[in-house]
């Protein structure tokens, strides 16, 4: 952290954090691990706290890097890297601004404390109403793909909404398919 294009670059990644978590975390099954088994559920980052969405471990030199902490294996890498490398060139064409660190552990913190923080998307039909209204995911995917990708996660959204056993229905459908 310190030099001004990696901050613009995460400024850019924390804006568009919601727009892109249905294409990081695209299965029903992504969004049980937010907040918990160390995965972020909140929109903040930090030098070292690993309950941050974005965690600077080493930030300077050559170790220097940054961890995005939600996307899960499950994500399309493509996508998913073209989303992440195109919200932060924003960032840093914009000059976008980044916000003070969350350096306290989100997990143990006070209600209070995280009521201004804003938080990821909680479930796939929530990551895929952000995704499907944001102006920025339109400019980034063809047509085409934006709405095919819609349709199959919003049929799959359904189709959990509707079981009865919902670990039966995300082992059906995504256990061996994936």
């Amino acid at each position: 952290h310190g030099a001004p294009e990696m901050d613009h670059f995460m400024a850019g990644l924390l804006a568009h954090a919601c727009d892109i978590t249905a294409f990081l975390n695209p299965l029903t099954n992504s969004y049980a691990r937010f907040g918990s088994f160390e995965a972020p559920s909140y929109i903040t980052w930090s030098h070292q706290n690993r309950s941050q969405l974005i965690r600077i471990p080493a930030a300077q030199d050559e170790y220097a890097r940054m961890e995005l902490r939600s996307p899960d294996p499950s994500c399309n890498p493509y996508t998913a890297f073209t989303l992440l490398i195109r919200a932060g060139l924003e960032g840093i064409k914009a000059r976008k601004k980044l916000c003070p660190p969350s350096n306290f552990n989100i997990y143990t913190a006070d209600i209070s404390e995280l009521a201004a923080i804003k938080k990821l998307p909680e479930t796939l039909g929530d990551a895929l109403a952000a995704a499907g209204s944001s102006e920025f995911i339109k400019e980034q995917l063809p047509p085409r793909t934006l709405k095919a990708f819609l349709a199959v996660k919003q049929k799959e959204w359904e189709g959990y909404q509707k079981a009865a056993d919902k670990e039966s229905y995300e082992r059906e459908t995504y256990f061996y398919h994936i």
